[in-house]
């Protein structure tokens, strides 16, 4: 799949131009930076990126034993989307 990344153009903003900031920039911002960051894992994963696996980039490891699990803080990748995990623990 080939796709041109978002990129707002700023060529009609001159130095002395005020630019309202609207939700819809604040968007158009927000997914784009998420689009990088998807496409920047999904090429270390390579050809095996499954869209319903989940990955974990950092932390969430379980240092606990059965049936007490203490899981540590960090990211995983999941669906195209990066998202930050907090440390817990449970009993199973």
């Amino acid at each position: 799949m080939t796709y041109k990344m978002k990129k707002l153009s700023i060529a009609p903003i001159s130095d002395s131009a005020k630019m309202p900031i609207k939700k819809g920039t604040l968007q158009f911002l927000q997914d784009a930076n998420s689009e990088v960051f998807a496409a920047i894992v999904q090429s270390l994963i390579g050809d095996n990126y499954n869209p319903s696996t989940v990955y974990v980039l950092r932390g969430c490891e379980n240092t606990g034993t059965d049936p007490s699990y203490l899981i540590s803080e960090g990211n995983v990748f999941y669906n195209g989307e990066v998202f930050a995990v907090d440390a817990t623990s449970f009993s199973t």
